[in-house]
């Protein structure tokens, strides 16, 4: 695809995008032309009509998922983990998931190291908790919150 041409393309998606939506209907109706825009970009860029996905107009093929893992590989191992760092990560993660289950069994999604509760890396919980147990998935301050709701449970229960 030439560069002009890409560039329309592209252009034309961000028009899409920024087109303002009062109703549900409007939304969903932008919702579906950014999606046409970004399907027939991915084929103007040879991509195989299989490998588009056709509610969202994104490139799923086996590249793509090497390349989305692959950047967050790097991201994850250069960068300070947040907790939307993490959110985001692991919904990326679940998308490919739901898309392409066989590609993620063979090649697994990074997991960062974080509560699965509250999303808090890992390298932020408090060491000197007492609660702090390494090599689990869950913080300590979650943790304490459990422990409290179950006595709370347990209290109602002997009433």
């Amino acid at each position: 695809m030439s560069r002009a041409m890409a560039t329309r393309a592209w252009l034309r998606v961000v028009d899409v995008a920024n087109q303002p939506a009062e109703t549900r209907v409007e939304v969903a109706d932008r919702e579906t032309s950014k999606a046409d825009a970004r399907a027939a970009l991915c084929l103007a860029n040879g991509v195989p009509p299989d490998d588009i996905d056709p509610a969202t107009g994104l490139n799923v093929s086996r590249d793509a998922y090497q390349q989305a893992r692959g950047s967050w590989v790097r991201f994850l191992s250069g960068h300070r983990l947040s907790d939307y760092v993490v959110r985001d990560c692991r919904e990326a993660g679940r998308r490919w998931r739901e898309l392409r289950p066989e590609w993620v069994a063979e090649l697994p999604w990074p997991r960062p190291a974080a509560c699965d509760t509250c999303d808090t890396p890992g390298a932020e919980w408090d060491a000197t908790d007492p609660l702090h147990l390494p090599g689990t998935s869950q913080c300590p301050w979650c943790r304490r919150v459990d422990i409290e709701d179950d006595k709370r449970a347990k209290r109602r229960d002997d009433v």
